[in-house]
């Protein structure tokens, strides 16, 4: 029993290894999903995005994640609210894909056309969270979104 116990913990943790993305990672929403990010729920703009397509969160829940090794620099991307009337979207982070920590709660995004956000993740996580926390009326596009390495430190003399 013990030796299956063994080989499961490092069956597991081999495959999350495999499945995290290194630094800088970016994504248009075209072509495969990138190493490392999960998609959960959502669907893709065939005809909006900057450029087409984007992807589409329509109901409360739908989530995309993006696991990294390296310390984060700035998350940018772009976003719009489509028909969008209540409701809350949040770009979250995490250390340990558990306990999440809000970077920006959105309840007016912008309509109709797509806006650059950024935010700055603590140098501590491995994990941003895109969520449709509360959905009301209608939905959201998240498009060309990239996590910069973070900038080297100088090492003190």
């Amino acid at each position: 029993m013990k030796r299956i116990t063994t080989l499961l913990s490092a069956l597991a943790i081999s495959f999350t290894a495999l499945s995290q993305t290194t630094l800088p990672t970016t994504w248009d929403c075209s072509g495969a999903t990138p190493n490392g990010w999960t998609l959960s729920g959502t669907t893709f703009y065939t005809g909006s995005g900057n450029p087409l397509p984007a992807i589409r969160f329509d109901n409360t829940g739908d989530y995309v994640d993006i696991y990294f090794t390296d310390d984060p620099g700035p998350l940018t991307y772009d976003l719009t609210g489509n028909s969008f009337s209540g409701g809350t979207f949040t770009v979250l982070e995490s250390v340990n894909g558990t306990a999440w920590t809000t970077l920006r709660t959105i309840t007016s995004p912008p309509s109709g056309t797509y806006s650059p956000f950024t935010d700055n993740p603590q140098l501590t996580s491995r994990y941003i969270r895109f969520e449709y926390t509360l959905k009301v009326s209608g939905n959201i596009g998240v498009d060309n979104i990239t996590i910069a390495v973070a900038p080297a430190t100088p090492n003190a003399e």
